[in-house]
């Protein structure tokens, strides 16, 4: 609406439908075009929540109704909390625990609470009876998008949670064309990409990555990853397996030869990248990788060209 910053309060009572909200929001000349606000009302699927905001009339509409959506309310401390990608939800809990005045048992809880998750997959629709399988660490492991977020210090666990839910379904919608096309079901998508992540390092290569997945699912193969394996024994990557470790029947270590596929459920909270990584794999033929200690990765089809690449480290 203005092209300086100028700063208005704007309230919104209990009850108020988002038509009322958005034609009042017109009204007080914060922002231009109603029925455009409506559609991303919709689009997004977002819930405006009642409070007074502190509104800016520089803003686009999408951060002005993105801000009621998140409940922004006037005068309400906040901080900001950024959560790696590639990390595993115990990291998370951990984020959260230094975050906020919880326990990390508690948060953790929250985490493993079977009758939430039921209710999470209730409430959006990305979320399907997959992640109540008892083989399964973590519900939501792999579902909470990792960014830099802004969150009221009294929030609570769950609120924190929700929001992350929001920025996932978010990520996913702008991808959904991608993913209705699919013959993977969502759940394998962020399952692949979750390994895509842990094993890769930029765009290039997790593409490629994703094509082994495929081409190694393709041929009956086992993934024989080790990511897998340490999420499977529940140890950091800075660590080193055990021939026990190895041996794990967990239905996320792919090491093992007659865990076929992919593992049972996502192995750390992917980034976009690897997301669609896993949506669209490089078109190669390779079949297997090796990451030298300088960081780079090596493909191959050949498998004494692998040998190769290890015996070189």
């Amino acid at each position: 609406v203005s092209k300086n910053s100028e700063i208005v309060d704007f309230t919104i009572n209990y009850g108020s439908s988002r038509v009322d909200i958005v034609k009042n929001l017109k009204n007080a000349g914060i922002i231009k075009n109603e029925q455009a606000a409506l559609v991303l009302v919709g689009l997004r699927n977002l819930k405006l929540q009642a409070g007074t905001y502190e509104l800016n009339r520089m803003d686009s509409t999408r951060k002005i109704l993105k801000s009621i959506a998140n409940g922004e309310i006037k005068g309400k401390e906040t901080i900001n909390v950024t959560f790696i990608e590639g990390k595993r939800i115990t990291d998370y809990a951990k984020t959260i625990s230094e975050n906020f005045n919880y326990d990390y048992d508690e948060v953790i809880a929250v985490f493993k609470d079977k009758d939430y998750a039921q209710e999470l997959i209730n409430k959006y629709s990305f979320l399907k009876s997959d992640i109540l399988n008892s083989e399964i660490y973590y519900p939501l492991e792999g579902y909470l998008f990792p960014s830099k977020y802004s969150f009221y210090k009294d929030a609570t666990i769950k609120e924190i949670i929700e929001k992350m839910l929001k920025e996932t379904a978010n990520k996913l919608n702008d991808l959904k064309a991608s993913i209705d096309d699919n013959s993977m079901s969502i759940h394998e998508i962020i399952t692949k990409a979750s390994i895509i992540e842990a094993e890769g390092t930029n765009a290039s290569n997790r593409a490629k990555i994703s094509q082994v997945i495929d081409k190694r699912i393709d041929i009956g193969m086992n993934l024989g990853m080790d990511v897998t394996t340490y999420y499977a024994v529940q140890k950091p990557l800075t660590s080193s397996l055990t021939k026990k470790d190895l041996a794990s029947t967990s239905k996320y270590n792919t090491r093992l030869e007659t865990n076929l596929g992919l593992p049972v459920g996502p192995i750390c909270n992917p980034s976009l990248e690897s997301i669609t990584a896993a949506l669209n794999p490089s078109n190669d033929n390779y079949i297997w990788f090796f990451a030298s200690k300088d960081g780079t990765i090596k493909f191959t089809a050949d498998y004494k060209e692998f040998l190769v690449f290890k015996s070189n480290g």
